[in-house]
């Protein structure tokens, strides 16, 4: 349970904390995370770290969850390296967030690489990155039976239609069945370089050959019906 506020009534978070399993403040206030530790009411930071700088920065403050937003989406194995709090005893490792059905962010626009490049985890790669990411989030859900659905898929690791009916902001016409497999494994530790001037276009590429073996696939079904007629 996550619950949006700032304010000092201990009594109710704990009784929150007890009722709750999973209960966490996403504290808009990092001033007062100390006070938050000392009461010991778990907290999370609610809006996406995106350079070390931060990361390092909300770590000392020994939050409950950090969420990640690119680049460092695309740097978890250095990302979980510097999550580590090592100034608790044994070590802890603090657990990671990212959104997963959505290209880019609301404010950023999709033209250029169509969101191609952009952040996003199709149901297929849930286990390549459960290893680094313990919680998937999903964004800008208007109902909740849109939310149940993508829940579902998600855990079916499965999604055999058009990416962009999946993923927000992907303003890509691609059929997720010719995806290649290993893409999310390579995106994983890209680094997103691509944003930064770098001529790597790995994901650009993978999309339109996969457009191109779609299409000579279905080319070739065409053909096939024709010359048994």
């Amino acid at each position: 349970m996550d619950v949006p506020g700032d304010e000092s009534d201990w009594t109710k978070w704990k009784m929150y904390d007890e009722v709750f399993a999973e209960f966490h403040i996403a504290l808009h206030d990092l001033s007062r995370a100390g006070e938050f530790n000392e009461n010991n009411i778990k907290w999370y930071w609610p809006f996406p770290i995106t350079s070390f700088y931060e990361l390092g920065m909300i770590t000392n403050l020994h939050p409950s969850y950090i969420l990640l937003g690119p680049p460092l989406s695309f740097d978890l194995k250095k990302v979980k390296k510097k999550a580590i709090d090592e100034n608790y005893e044994p070590i802890q490792e603090i657990p990671l967030r990212m959104v997963v059905n959505s290209a880019h962010p609301g404010y950023l626009p999709t033209n250029g690489t169509h969101g191609i490049c952009g952040q996003w985890v199709r149901p297929e790669d849930v286990d390549v990155y459960g290893e680094y990411i313990q919680c998937f989030e999903f964004e800008d859900c208007k109902t909740l039976k849109e939310e149940e659905v993508l829940l579902n898929t998600y855990k079916n690791k499965e999604w055999p239609g058009n990416l962009n009916l999946l993923i927000k902001k992907l303003d890509f016409n691609i059929d997720n069945r010719v995806v290649p497999e290993e893409l999310g494994a390579m995106r994983m530790t890209c680094g997103q370089k691509c944003w930064s001037g770098s001529s790597c276009q790995l994901c650009v590429h993978a999309f339109y050959f996969a457009e191109k073996v779609r299409k000579e696939h279905f080319r070739r079904k065409q053909q096939a019906a024709i010359d048994n007629n």
